[in-house]
């Protein structure tokens, strides 16, 4: 279990109120948890001790720098299984303070040894249980290290409705269900643009800044119904990790090309021309079957490229399985089995031999098949407030 606890003092300038204090080094602290709903069948759970430190009042998971402040405490105890949601009610209990050169500064007896005192009482914490250990991103060099992962379990739990699940599949299923029909957000038709993430190269990886936050509560920089695949894959990502270990991981494959007709988040669910809404673009979601990336006579003076493309499309692979899941176009969900090649035969469309190569660079190559050339992984580091 994860929390951050604070360590505060009297306020000397406005009695009643308290501020962080600066002078506590490290603590030991234990729990006792009690269900406040006794009929929901959890059982009492004990958080084992574990040496606390302490930096300007906010806990630090250990004395390295750059520690995060979420303190993982070892629970002792059997655990409901799967991905939910309990209120327990949680006693914590203090073993000794220590300042930051090491001396023991309270909670001692007569001969200077710790005893343990009760210090704190929450009314209702409300907790949840993960399949595993919430994985990449949520933990390694780009994780989150001091904002709460509670909105991220709740939008997952509640919003995308996974409350009950039991595998990393299953979670993945209704994440990309709902990221892809029950939200508002509508695939960018005009560039394919992500607009909750900034990109920057990486070695071996395509790194995204993504902005949480702003993605589940669906708003920023005034295009706020818009994304891209890449918003769509790293959102999936995100939200199934934080409830299931290693349950999703996003990959961006190059030279995508044609598509057949699939239903892309939002309002058009039969486009084979994701880029329509590009001027120089047939402005229609749907272009001939075979029609390809060629300046065409549409008549009355209109000039037109007859069938857009992807350069470059992202997904996530799902499990230990690998099947591949797709927020984006279609949806593809983990359910449906689909290994690479399968995915690519139900979303490409190589079905002639124009099809099978796109413009790239000074001239032409050819579509990925799945097999000739592998995805790349892409990465996220995590922001979990809006940017200001």
């Amino acid at each position: 279990m994860q929390v951050v606890i604070r360590s505060k003092q009297p306020d000397p300038a406005n009695p009643g109120q308290f501020i962080d204090d600066p002078f506590i080094g490290r603590s030991v602290i234990w729990a006792t948890a009690e269900p406040t709903d006794p009929n929901v069948g959890v059982a009492f759970l004990t958080l084992k001790r574990k040496r606390i430190f302490f930096v300007n009042g906010e806990s630090r998971d250990s004395d390295q720098p750059g520690a995060s402040n979420y303190v993982t405490f070892e629970v002792d105890g059997a655990l409901p299984r799967g991905f939910n949601a309990y209120k327990w009610t949680f006693t914590f209990h203090l073993e000794g303070v220590w300042d930051a050169a090491g001396n023991l500064i309270d909670a001692q007896d007569a001969q200077g040894s710790p005893i343990e005192s009760k210090f704190d009482k929450t009314a209702e914490l409300h907790a949840y249980t993960t399949i595993g250990l919430p994985s990449y991103p949520w933990f390694g060099v780009d994780a989150p290290r001091d904002r709460p992962w509670v909105n991220a379990l709740a939008f997952t739990g509640y919003s995308c409705g996974a409350l009950g699940s039991t595998t990393a599949e299953e979670v993945a299923d209704r994440v990309i269900r709902h990221l892809h029909s029950g939200t508002h957000y509508q695939y960018d038709h005009y560039l394919g643009r992500t607009f909750h993430g900034v990109h920057s190269a990486a070695t071996n990886a395509y790194r995204v800044h993504f902005n949480l936050t702003r993605y589940m509560l669906g708003f920023g920089a005034g295009n706020f119904t818009w994304v891209n695949c890449h918003d769509q894959s790293t959102a999936v990502m995100c939200l199934v990790n934080v409830a299931a270990q290693d349950g999703a991981f996003a990959h961006l494959l190059w030279r995508y090309g044609y598509v057949n007709h699939l239903d892309f988040v939002g309002a058009f669910n039969d486009c084979n021309n994701p880029f329509f809404l590009k001027p120089q673009n047939w402005g229609h979601p749907v272009s001939g079957d075979d029609w390809t990336y060629v300046l065409t006579d549409f008549g009355n003076g209109y000039h037109a490229y007859a069938r857009s493309y992807f350069g470059n499309h992202s997904f996530v692979f799902v499990g230990a399985q690998r099947v591949v899941g797709d927020a984006c176009a279609g949806p593809i969900v983990a359910s449906d089995g689909l290994d690479i090649s399968g995915y690519l035969h139900r979303s490409q469309d190589t079905s002639t031999a124009p099809e099978r190569v796109i413009p790239w660079g000074p001239g032409t190559a050819p579509v990925t098949d799945g097999t000739s050339r592998g995805s790349t992984p892409l990465r996220a580091i995590v922001h979990l407030l809006p940017r200001r």
